[in-house]
């Protein structure tokens, strides 16, 4: 298994997702996307995170600075997909970062 996190604007991950997707039936009969498994294990969509913070007028932290971009975690079940390397981002050592359990980023 390989983790590493990604950030791409919304229409980039909406084509590369398609990627990592299959479809399933439920027993009604409809249809659903799902993660091919084959292909990951996980995938956490982290959304827009905050780049920067500050503080309001009582204190509290906020967001002074949006990410225009989507965050998101994979765990490949083997190597990652083709696409989706110009997109990896680094999180610097000791960070708070999302993590998964037991699991090593590289």
């Amino acid at each position: 298994m390989t983790w590493k996190k990604y950030e791409m604007s919304a229409a980039k991950w909406a084509e590369l997702r398609a990627k990592i997707e299959t479809t399933g039936t439920d027993p009604e009969g409809e249809t659903y996307a799902t993660w091919d498994l084959a292909k990951v294990v996980a995938v956490v969509e982290l959304g827009k995170l905050c780049k920067a913070w500050g503080v309001d007028a009582e204190g509290k932290p906020v967001c002074t600075d949006l990410s225009t971009k989507q965050s998101i975690d994979i765990l490949w079940a083997d190597a990652p997909v083709a696409g989706f390397a110009s997109y990896v981002v680094n999180v610097a050592p000791g960070s708070e970062a999302h993590q998964f359990a037991g699991m090593t980023w590289e």
